[in-house]
């Protein structure tokens, strides 16, 4: 039945395709902007729309991914509040990210399994970047999905065998920063960076483990150089966010605290979908 719906909507034509993939893309990226504002703040994940400032319904034409927040000006349509660009953000990335994934999965279960690691992968990425935390409910998300993922390895090649080396990377990778959370007591990252490395560390080998570690570090030093060179960014937060720190710190210094799951989630896009490899790049 699904592949027969597949084949049906790949025999559209491509333009066809590629706005259908983006809209399915952006009404994601609507969704999770939800989570985003709702998870773990006793509001339903369910209901209808409403705006956080006046608290009015909002209605569907408001509700269109991608057009009504350039409609509107960002702003809300009863109380004119500003509406954060993050949620257009997210709307238009999810779109790219969707379509690019349909021009580039191959077969159904490789489509179905990196749309929605992608979509749980960047509702991480936004939450801590947020909330400066990583929900454990997003991480069990990813080691159901890891798990699906080596299942179906498995089965296409008829060997347990070949979980062994994914095991072996998701420790070491989880072994490294877990050994420098406890040496650091938890002030050079979370606990929550440090589970959120084993799920993506199972989709991988041992050294592109090992390099998703090291790339995470190299973006992490690279950001925090950029933003000690330019103390007056207003660490994204002020516009971005709504956290804590967009309304206690207007400037970037040493001691800020900065989300690390961004870092760890783009080294692992860089390595899973490019193969990068530390040990090829120095040597």
């Amino acid at each position: 039945m699904i592949e027969a719906v597949v084949y049906s909507f790949t025999s559209m034509p491509v333009w066809y395709q590629v706005v259908t993939v983006a809209v399915l893309g952006g009404i994601m990226g609507s969704f999770l902007n939800v989570v985003v504002y709702r998870m773990h703040t006793g509001a339903s994940l369910s209901g209808r729309s409403r705006c956080f400032s006046c608290g009015e319904t909002l209605t569907p034409r408001e509700l269109i991914p991608f057009f009504s927040w350039i409609v509107q000006k960002g702003r809300c349509r009863y109380c004119s509040a500003r509406i954060p660009v993050r949620d257009f953000l997210m709307e238009i990335g999810m779109g790219i990210m969707f379509v690019w994934v349909y021009l580039t999965a191959t077969g159904i279960f490789g489509l179905f399994f990196s749309l929605a690691f992608v979509s749980v992968s960047v509702l991480i990425f936004v939450y801590d970047l947020v909330h400066m935390i990583i929900p454990d409910e997003m991480v069990l998300l990813l080691i159901l999905l890891a798990a699906v993922f080596l299942g179906y390895e498995v089965w296409q090649n008829d060997a347990f065998s070949i979980i062994l080396p994914h095991l072996y990377a998701a420790l070491l990778a989880t072994s490294i920063l877990g050994l420098l959370w406890l040496v650091s007591k938890g002030r050079w990252m979370g606990l929550g960076d440090v589970k959120l490395v084993f799920p993506l560390a199972l989709l991988l080998d041992v050294t592109q483990a090992f390099s998703l570690v090291i790339i995470s570090f190299w973006i992490g030093a690279l950001i925090g150089i950029v933003l000690l060179l330019y103390p007056r960014v207003v660490y994204l937060y002020r516009r971005y966010t709504l956290g804590a720190i967009a309304k206690t710190t207007r400037y970037f210094t040493m001691k800020s605290e900065i989300p690390f799951a961004p870092f760890i989630l783009v080294a692992f896009w860089l390595v899973y979908l490019y193969e990068i490899n530390i040990f090829t790049l120095l040597y």
